[in-house]
């Protein structure tokens, strides 16, 4: 499937150039409390609405499902780092969460009569999956500053869209593309800010474009490539917790940086060429 001058410019270029922008600027004119929890949420937004509307991918008033997404995204943005205030106790930040997520899912979980399993077990397990993965990405970005965080989310989502592309799945795989170019543009905004956290308030608009998509597209997916490989790129950023373990935390240069952010890495490719296997396979018996 190839690609336009148009789609890369639209669909990568502009959204990552967006988001750096909205990051660097939120980080520096917001207030001191408010620029720690609200440049990345507002980045992926704002970088995704970017995309969507250049490359025309769907009417903003919605008729189909999938439609729904950028008022999906741009609630999550908006719970995030509302959650990530100060005062806000842990009870009160998983139910507002539940609440995001919740409302998100009755909009993008299809509503196809012979859906598998049905709507309502999605909108039960659908949920609580995203909190599955958000909890432990939000503990993370309260803890990791710098860089390597959204490094390794940014590597989670171009793992999720390649295996979104062998599934088949082209439409999602855009959305997850351009979720993917708004995380780059938060990673080179937060190069320029390596003692601040990068990710606090974005675990939910990130967690619905990973966690969330990857789902849906294996439940939309006709080919053979395993839930496992749907799972493993949404899993691998909460894999950084090994990198606040003492020993590695402290390993200087660059080999300390390479050990920490390994195992996320390793995933993500296993989760790749897995379904590179999988589907190479298959075109085979064909």
């Amino acid at each position: 499937m190839p690609i336009t001058l148009n789609e890369a410019l639209y669909g990568f270029a502009a959204p990552a150039l967006v988001a750096a922008a909205i990051f660097w600027i939120a980080q520096r004119f917001l207030s001191a409390e408010a620029r720690e929890r609200w440049p990345a949420a507002l980045a992926i937004v704002a970088g995704f609405a970017t995309s969507y509307a250049l490359l025309q991918l769907g009417p903003w008033q919605p008729t189909s499902h999938w439609h729904w997404t950028p008022y999906a995204l741009f609630l999550t943005a908006l719970i995030g780092p509302v959650a990530a205030a100060n005062g806000i106790t842990l009870v009160e930040r998983i139910l507002l969460y539940f609440a995001a997520v919740w409302i998100a899912a009755w909009f993008i979980v299809p509503t196809y009569a012979d859906l598998e399993p049905s709507r309502t077990m999605h909108l039960i397990i659908w949920p609580l999956w995203m909190l599955v993965i958000a909890a432990p990405l939000d503990a993370l970005s309260r803890r990791m500053n710098g860089p390597l965080l959204p490094t390794i989310v940014t590597i989670s989502l171009a793992a999720g869209m390649l295996v979104v592309l062998l599934s088949g799945n082209a439409k999602l795989m855009q959305i997850l593309g351009m979720g993917f170019a708004a995380m780059v543009g938060v990673t080179l905004g937060s190069l320029l800010s390596q003692e601040k956290p990068a990710l606090l308030g974005a675990a939910l608009p990130v967690t619905l474009l990973s966690g969330g998509y990857l789902l849906d597209a294996r439940v939309q997916s006709f080919s053979g490539v395993p839930l496992i490989c749907y799972l493993l790129p949404t899993l691998a950023p909460a894999l950084l917790w090994i990198a606040l373990w003492k020993p590695l935390a402290e390993r200087p240069g660059f080999s300390g940086l390479l050990l920490r952010a390994l195992l996320p890495i390793i995933v993500c490719s296993v989760a790749v060429a897995l379904a590179i296997w999988v589907e190479w396979d298959s075109f085979s018996e064909h």
